[in-house]
């Protein structure tokens, strides 16, 4: 949706008239009739709205979904080989989520941080290793769950301590069982290929 739905559909849940908002922000109610049917706001009232409407500006503009938070504790799963042997690394990730924004702090078998950014319900970025002594870096992509912000799937690439560059699945979830089975399920698939949110999966 664009601006102008969400002014819109982010007015109605709060239960404000367009006059209410108009008046809030000091500008006649027929500008506001514009910038919900017509035109969208000038740039400089992005701010301004948003806060009016308690939202970010990422979200008033489309970038990130409206009332979506990620901050707090997520579970990760990710696919991966040493020695050549199929393995997988588990960590709790701390995330602070604003706007398009997402940082993770980690901790399992090695602590890192992610530096994210969250367009529509893909998340992308790049991590690093935290302990100087491992040389681990690299980047993800993962999609949310469409029906709620409360698991993400997809891949990771990177540079690791035993091989010059290394990749596979990735998982985040809220839930720490629901991370385990939607990997094995990833797993399970043979496909490298990640064409749908897995029907198996339920919330």
């Amino acid at each position: 949706m664009g601006v102008r739905d969400n002014i819109r559909n982010r007015r109605d849940v709060l239960g404000l008239s367009q006059s209410e908002l108009a008046r809030s922000l000091g500008v006649e109610p027929k500008r506001m009739s514009r910038w919900e049917t017509e035109s969208n706001p000038p740039i400089e009232w992005l701010e301004p709205i948003a806060k009016a409407l308690n939202v970010s500006v990422s979200e008033l503009i489309g970038i990130t979904p409206l009332g979506v938070n990620l901050s707090g504790v997520w579970y990760a799963v990710w696919d991966t080989t040493r020695d050549g042997i199929r393995t997988l690394n588990r960590h709790t990730l701390n995330a602070k989520h604003s706007g398009e924004f997402i940082y993770f702090d980690a901790e399992g078998d090695y602590t890192w941080r992610a530096d994210l950014r969250l367009r529509g319900l893909t998340i992308t970025g790049t991590y690093q290793a935290v302990d100087g002594s491992r040389d681990e870096l690299g980047s993800m992509c993962l999609t949310m769950d469409l029906r709620a912000p409360t698991a993400a799937i997809g891949h990771w690439n990177g540079a690791a301590d035993n091989c010059m560059n290394n990749a596979g699945f990735g998982v985040l979830a809220r839930d720490y069982a629901r991370a385990d089975r939607l990997m094995k399920i990833l797993l399970d698939s043979g496909d490298p290929t990640i064409r749908e949110w897995p029907r198996e999966d339920t919330i």
